[in-house]
């Protein structure tokens, strides 16, 4: 129960952080991109992506996680092409981070 609590404690916080809707803001630019035939939103840049989570001082698993979180955020206001494409980017991201693809190599939480 407290595990599940601390969850949503940690969510909440989160999504007021301006680092993490800068990231939910550019994985969402992304899906828009991708989504719109590469007529609207712009590509992820994945080195200011690295450079935002190196900057923010997160850990490659909180940067996975937080990636994830992004997708939260997105999920509301994407319509389910958007989204797809949304989840398509912070999947790639957070396999990236943790360790499915080379990842960044910053310390470990």
């Amino acid at each position: 129960m407290f595990g599940f609590l601390g969850m949503i404690s940690k969510a909440a916080k989160w999504s007021d952080d301006p680092n993490q809707r800068r990231l939910a803001l550019m994985i969402f630019n992304a899906a828009i991109y991708e989504s719109s035939g590469n007529e609207r939103g712009k590509p992820l840049d994945k080195a200011a992506v690295m450079a935002l989570t190196r900057d923010a001082g997160w850990s490659d698993k909180e940067s996975a996680d937080r990636c994830v979180h992004a997708l939260s955020l997105i999920k509301p206001i994407a319509d389910k092409t958007t989204y797809r494409a949304a989840r398509d980017e912070g999947n790639k991201l957070c396999s990236a981070y943790s360790g499915s693809e080379k990842g960044p190599g910053r310390k470990a939480a």
